[in-house]
Order: C-alpha cells, then sequence, then structure tokens
C-alpha cells in the first residue's frame, strides 16, 4: 500500500480537512508542513479528523510550522521536525467589530 501524501501550505491549509476526509480509508499517511499558519477553525477541524483517523498519520515539519500550522504538527501521530525547522506559537487574538458594548462583552468573555 501506497502511503499518501498532503503538502500543507499557507494556501493548502484550508484544504486539508477534505483531504482527510477523502482519505479516511486509505491507510496510513504523511503531511509535510512549510506554513506560516492559517485559519484556526481550519486546524481544529484537521486536528480532529487527525485524531480520529484508524491508521498511522505522520507529520513531517520541512521549513517551518507556525500558529495554526504547528498545532496541525503536533497532533499526527509520528512527528518529526528536519534539522532546521522550526515551530513557532503565539497569543490568541481577535478583531471584534460592533458596538461600544460588543467590544465590552468581548473584554469580559
Amino acid at each position: 500500500m501506497t502511503t499518501k501524501a498532503f503538502y500543507l501550505t499557507d494556501k493548502t491549509l484550508d484544504s486539508l480537512p477534505q483531504w482527510l476526509i477523502d482519505n479516511r480509508e486509505s491507510g496510513p499517511l504523511d503531511i509535510y508542513i512549510n506554513s506560516t499558519g492559517g485559519d484556526i477553525l481550519s486546524a481544529i477541524s484537521s486536528i480532529s479528523l487527525i485524531s480520529s483517523h484508524k491508521d498511522t498519520i505522520t507529520t513531517y515539519i520541512t521549513g517551518s510550522a507556525e500558529s495554526a500550522a504547528l498545532l496541525i504538527a503536533i497532533s499526527g501521530h509520528t512527528r518529526i521536525a528536519n534539522q532546521n525547522s522550526f515551530g513557532m506559537v503565539h497569543p490568541v487574538s481577535m478583531i471584534v467589530e460592533g458596538t461600544y458594548h460588543d467590544h465590552m462583552d468581548a473584554v469580559k468573555h
């Protein structure tokens, strides 16, 4: 059985959940990561799909794995980082639009 591979970049992070769904019966999977991150909701979906995959998913950091991409990298069943690769995390941030009361509500919660 050939292991299928996905190359995660800034432009492909949003398509990873669908790829994982499409390949849920494909056996072991490899995810190669070189990304500054992206949409956290896509990352959370990917992490859930990786954790429920019945075969081994190996994540490889080939360059950088920053922000949401690092969360995906550490969710692999097997995790490999190349000698010159790196990861980066940062505090959670958000944007709030709306009235003064909307902003105050966001600060409270």
